[in-house]
C-alpha cells in the first residue's frame, strides 16, 4: 500500500512545472493539484493508513507520515502538513527528514511574513537542529543529498517563544485548545501570546481611501465567525472533559430523565458535545455566505451552505475567476 502511494503521488507529480519564477508556475500547480484530486485523495488515504497501522513498523510509518505531509504541503496544505511531519517524528525519532522538512515548511512562512514570525523562526530554529543533530537518520530515510540539504540551512537565532501562552499547566483548557491546534492565532505551537485575548487572528492588511473603504463589513462578520467558533469550541470542551469523568449525571444538571430501556446515555454532557458540533457546521455555513458577500458571487444567501458553495457539480472550483478579476 506505501509503494502504490508513492507511485500514485508520483505519477500526478508528472505534469508539474518544474522551473521559473513562482508566479509563472504557480497557475499550473493549481491546475494540476486539482486535476489530480481524486488520485492524490486516494494516495493520501493510503499514506495515512500505512501511517497509523498496527502492523507496519515504525520506519514505515514514519516515511508514510512524512510522504503524506510532502504531498499536503506541496498542494498549499501547509498546516496540516505540519501536523504529520510531527505524527512521523512520533512514529519514528530519529527521522531527520520529517525535521527537516518541518524546518523548510516553517522558513517559508517566515519567508511569507505572516504571523507571529519571531516565534515561528524559534521553532524552525528547534527543527533545524532537529534535522541537523539527526542526519544519520535522514539518509537511512531520503539519502545523502537530502541530509547535506538540511545541512545547510541556517539557524535565525531568534529570541521568539517556542510555545506562546501555556507557561500554566494547570490551565488544561489551554493545553487543550493547543493540543487540538483550535487557538485561532498565527501560531504554529502554542497560542501565539500571553494575553487573555489570545485567540488574536484577524485581517491583518486593508486597503482603502475612505473610512469607509478601510472598515468593510467583512470586519464585523469575521467578529461574528470568530465569536460563534469560540462559543462551539468552548462547548466541545466543556462535554469533552465531563464525558471523561463518567456516565453519571453531573451535580449541575437539573434535568429528570425517564429510562429508555435501550441503554442510551442523557444528560447535559452529551448534549453539550451534539451542540458543538451543530455550532461547528453553523460557522461552515456562515464562512460561506460571508465569502457569497465579499466576493459579490451573487447567490441567495439562505441557499449558501459551506458544502454546495466552493465548486459546481462537475467539481470545478466556482471562485476561482472571481478572485482573479
Amino acid at each position: 500500500m506505501y509503494n502504490v502511494a508513492n507511485a500514485i503521488v508520483g505519477a500526478c507529480d508528472l505534469g508539474l512545472p518544474t522551473e521559473g519564477p513562482r508566479e509563472v508556475w504557480l497557475p499550473a500547480l493549481i491546475e494540476n493539484r486539482r486535476s489530480s484530486r481524486v488520485e492524490l485523495r486516494r494516495a493520501r488515504r493510503m499514506f495515512l493508513n500505512v501511517g497509523s497501522s498496527r502492523q507496519a513498523d515504525p520506519h514505515t510509518r514514519s516515511a508514510a507520515y512524512c510522504n503524506l505531509a510532502n504531498s499536503l504541503n506541496h498542494s498549499g496544505r501547509w498546516a496540516e502538513a505540519y501536523d504529520f511531519y510531527l505524527r512521523a517524528l512520533e512514529a519514528d525519532p530519529t527521522n531527520g527528514n520529517a525535521a527537516g522538512n518541518l524546518a523548510q515548511l516553517l522558513l517559508s512562512r517566515i519567508h511569507a511574513g505572516v504571523g507571529q514570525t519571531g516565534h515561528i523562526a524559534a521553532v524552525y530554529d528547534k527543527y533545524v537542529k532537529m534535522a541537523q543533530s539527526l542526519r544519520d537518520g535522514t539518509i537511512d530515510f531520503a539519502g545523502s543529498a537530502t541530509a547535506n540539504r538540511w545541512d545547510g540551512l541556517e539557524p535565525t537565532d531568534s529570541l521568539g517563544h517556542l510555545a506562546h501562552g501555556l507557561d500554566d499547566p494547570e490551565d488544561e483548557y489551554r493545553q487543550w485548545v493547543a493540543t487540538y491546534r483550535l487557538a485561532l492565532s498565527p501560531a504554529v505551537e502554542g497560542l501565539g501570546t500571553e494575553d487573555v485575548h489570545w485567540d488574536s487572528a484577524a485581517i491583518e492588511i486593508l486597503y482603502g481611501n475612505s473610512p469607509e473603504e478601510m472598515s468593510p463589513p467583512i470586519l464585523a462578520e469575521m467578529n461574528v465567525l470568530k465569536s460563534d467558533f469560540l462559543v462551539s469550541r468552548q462547548l466541545a470542551y466543556e462535554g469533552y472533559v465531563q464525558v471523561f469523568e463518567g456516565p453519571q449525571q453531573k451535580d449541575d444538571d437539573t434535568g429528570y430523565y425517564i429510562e429508555t430501556l435501550d441503554y442510551s446515555l442523557y444528560g447535559l454532557q452529551y448534549s453539550k458535545l451534539f451542540l458543538a458540533q451543530r455550532s461547528a457546521l453553523d460557522v461552515l455555513d456562515k464562512t460561506a455566505v460571508v465569502a457569497n458577500e465579499h466576493f459579490g458571487v451573487g447567490d441567495e444567501a439562505r441557499r449558501v451552505s459551506f458544502r454546495k458553495f466552493w465548486a459546481n457539480k462537475d467539481g470545478v472550483v466556482r471562485l476561482t475567476s472571481i478572485v482573479h478579476e
